[in-house]
């Protein structure tokens, strides 16, 4: 009987830390929105318990621009610049946009400007000590505030507005 026991009780523990130490986890993003002021929020899933690999896919804000209605415009990884350089202009889109880069002393992306026809778009970017974006701000006064988990996945990304606020939950299994 103790072996039994013995032999349970190191099953559980087996079966424990292999469901902790797997790179894949299930997803949920519900996406919150009072888009009109005055009205009920609207809640949706945009994903329920889609299986993803932390290990190859970071869920961060990169992943949340390719995957959701908000940021809407989010610089991507590969737009750490070598040392010396820290502007970047005129990247033509096509014939109607383009977009500028500033950067700091560590290469990474603090401001961007977007023009497309007669539009500007302008967003400032702030960092963590851990180096990750914690606040971005736009001309029009919007702001984005991701929270990370303590493993760096992303837990939640807020766009406020002056009268609108949008948010991005991420659960994890």
């Amino acid at each position: 009987m103790k072996s039994f026991l013995s032999f349970l009780v190191l099953l559980l523990l087996v079966a424990g830390c292999h469901s902790h130490s797997s790179p894949v986890r299930k997803l949920t993003v519900i996406y919150y929105n009072n888009e009109n002021p005055g009205y009920r929020e609207t809640i949706d899933t945009l994903m329920k318990a889609e299986s993803v690999d932390i290990s190859k896919t970071a869920i961060d804000l990169y992943f949340a621009s390719r995957h959701f209605p908000i940021p809407e415009f989010m610089p991507t990884d590969s737009l750490r610049r070598a040392p010396g350089q820290l502007n970047e202009c005129n990247v033509k889109l096509d014939s109607l946009t383009s977009k500028c880069y500033q950067y700091d002393e560590k290469y990474r992306v603090v401001q961007m400007i977007i023009r497309h026809k007669s539009t500007l778009h302008q967003y400032a970017y702030t960092y963590d000590e851990n180096g990750r974006v914690s606040e971005i701000n736009s001309i029009d006064h919007e702001v984005y505030t991701p929270v990370y988990n303590s493993d760096g996945t992303l837990q939640e990304l807020t766009k406020k507005g002056e009268f609108l606020k949008k948010r991005l939950v991420f659960l994890y299994d």
